[in-house]
């Protein structure tokens, strides 16, 4: 081949093919709410150890975040305990019949920053959210 001559066109191609398929798995990447740091499991973790991000886009390694990204009622974006989401645990059969009335009425969790312990609102998990207050 002539330096001044292009590739022939199957090379070309395999160029064009390995190029996009770069370009995707750095935007996959860079979309990816629980984003790869230098630790082995593939997640952002805070100071306390915590895996945080959306549980959207979660990757390997990190399919359900502790902290899951949320908007708060006040508008504020932030992450709420996975383990919060679960609603009422019932502890026992005789507990079943409160679990059912609570998870359906709905509950508020506390909203935090990525570290987990600074509070910034809350969020409405199930049934209807309250009705805004009069002022």
């Amino acid at each position: 081949m002539i330096d001044n001559q292009p590739p022939p066109t199957h090379a070309r191609k395999a160029m064009r093919i390995s190029g996009t398929a770069v370009f995707a798995a750095i935007a996959i990447a860079s979309l990816a709410g629980c984003a790869p740091t230098d630790n082995s499991e593939g997640c952002t973790y805070n100071e306390q150890g915590l895996s945080y991000g959306s549980a959207v886009n979660a990757l390997p390694g990190c399919d359900t975040p502790d902290l899951i990204q949320t908007e708060a009622t006040n508008g504020n974006i932030g992450y709420v305990y996975e383990k919060d989401l679960a609603g009422y645990v019932p502890k026992d059969p005789s507990e079943a019949a409160k679990a059912n009335q609570i998870n359906s009425a709905g509950y508020t969790v506390t909203v935090f920053e990525s570290d987990g312990v600074t509070p910034i609102g809350e969020f409405f998990v199930g049934g209807a959210p309250p009705s805004p207050t009069a002022p």
